[in-house]
């Protein structure tokens, strides 16, 4: 009887030892990551005709929008391990199946404000115009930047904007976008000189 047992036990091992070194799970990337805003880009586009282009030369007021999207580098701060699921299988199940964890990323520093000013080349004036541009949902519905903000509680990393209102816009405009984060660091990028034409 005792042999049986050990027999058993030993096969049981064996069969353990051979199965974990063919593992089916690949769960590919897991940990847990920090991520830290490194930078920001920005294009400057023509929304007229059938599909947006980036402004090159000149273009209309009312058919000018900016994209504009946040950089970032990833730091890795965790590892996990794959975690097999445990029951009465005389070992078995650890071998036979098992849960990935998928990677969790943190922001360090959250997006706190974002604002878009414009520079009238002529004379070095600066005006605020975040609330000159608007989101436009896949509904239809167009937004301010800042209603977004209130709509969702949090910024996006990547944003298109649509210049709305455009009566205090200079014909020739430099136009930047600032990213405030919640340190108080700031990103920034502008747009090359836009010429607008009527």
């Amino acid at each position: 009887m005792t042999n049986k047992v050990i027999y058993s036990l030993a096969v049981i091992f064996v069969l353990q030892t051979i199965i974990s070194a063919c593992d089916p799970c690949d769960c590919g990337d897991t940990g847990k990551y920090e991520k830290y805003y490194t930078g920001l880009d920005l294009e400057a586009w023509d929304t007229s005709g059938f599909s947006p282009k980036i402004v090159n030369d000149e273009v209309r007021k009312h058919s000018f929008g900016i994209t504009f999207s946040v950089t970032s580098d990833l730091k890795r701060v965790a590892s996990y391990n794959k975690n097999h699921s445990n029951s009465a299988s005389f070992g078995f199940a650890p071998a036979m199946a098992c849960d990935c964890v998928e990677p969790e990323y943190i922001t360090v520093d959250l997006i706190h404000q974002i604002e878009i000013t414009v520079i009238n080349v002529e004379n070095d004036e600066e005006i605020d115009v975040t609330d000159h541009f608007y989101s436009t949902s896949y509904d239809g519905i167009t937004t301010s930047i800042t209603e977004v903000f209130e709509d969702l509680g949090k910024w996006h990393e990547s944003f298109h904007v649509d210049l709305e209102n455009y009566s205090n816009v200079p014909d020739s405009a430099i136009f930047t976008v600032k990213i405030f984060l919640e340190s108080g660091h700031e990103l920034y990028a502008q747009t090359d000189v836009i010429e607008f034409v009527e």
